[in-house]
């Protein structure tokens, strides 16, 4: 009984800010030599809102800076949307971030978009939060891409908001150099479109499921394609995507999901 109880505890109070550092090698085609054994982090799933602790995302940010990376990445949801407040409440805690030497680029989540019985649509909302990125440094790629030393970054709004254009956003730049795309949902990967492209996807969305007991499958997943919950997956087409497990949470609880924060080396690929 003390056992089970102990876990629980766990599972609500400290599993949930068990963050963890995960290192990936990121081999890309044709890298120039500048880049080679550059890092890039990427955090996902912020969340600020009335349920993370603003104590632990703080902290967590604190550590992103701590790795000195030369690209910082954020895949989507910095706010649990419920009005203009949470904006300025996330700009807030992400003004002290370190930046990335070479450039700090995000793309939207869901709930950048607020909620309602339509969905999310508050295009105002998502508005709003680039605006005030933008401000302090971090540049939203919204169906758009930016070149850094011959890296090309590409970011997608949110699938399942009112205004993504997959296609606009990959038939942007050379397909030949090597790239990194941005996108919240990783069932984008399963969109059409993806035909020339040749290098990694970065996504959140998922949270890794937050609760995954032994030899079974999250219970809830946000997402159509179940093989998408987290880590590395080898795509088709020479395309890898990796799914970032999130910081925060829409509900407090994580049993045997670890909270992430990644940082990805960058080698050229044979």
């Amino acid at each position: 009984m003390t056992a089970c109880a102990t876990a629980g505890a766990w599972a609500f109070w400290g599993a949930p800010h068990n963050v963890e550092v995960v290192r990936v090698p990121m081999p890309l085609r044709g890298l120039p030599d500048s880049l080679v054994g550059k890092t890039i982090v990427q955090i996902s799933d912020l969340h600020v809102g009335p349920i993370v602790s603003i104590d632990y995302l703080r902290h967590c940010l604190e550590l992103v800076s701590a790795l000195e990376p030369d690209i910082v990445v954020v895949t989507g949801d910095f706010v649990s949307y419920d009005g203009p407040a949470r904006i300025d409440e996330a700009v807030a805690l992400l003004r002290d971030m370190q930046p990335g030497r070479l450039a700090t680029v995000a793309v939207t989540g869901n709930h950048d978009f607020g909620f309602s019985r339509e969905g999310f649509t508050n295009r105002q909302a998502a508005d709003s939060l680039t605006e005030k990125l933008d401000g302090i440094g971090i540049r939203m790629l919204r169906n758009s891409a930016v070149e850094i030393e011959g890296l090309r970054l590409l970011g997608v709004d949110d699938f399942w908001g009112p205004t993504h254009e997959l296609g606009e956003t990959l038939s942007s730049g050379d397909a030949d150099q090597p790239s990194v795309m941005l996108c919240h949902n990783p069932d984008f990967v399963d969109q059409p479109g993806w035909d020339d492209y040749r290098g990694w996807i970065l996504s959140g969305h998922t949270h890794g499921g937050q609760v995954r007991l032994p030899f079974c499958k999250p219970p809830i997943l946000p997402i159509r394609n179940h093989d998408y919950i987290a880590g590395k997956v080898e795509l088709p087409g020479s395309r890898t995507l990796y799914v970032n497990r999130g910081l925060g949470y829409l509900r407090k609880v994580r049993i045997n999901v670890r909270p992430e924060i990644t940082i990805f080396k960058l080698s050229r690929a044979a």
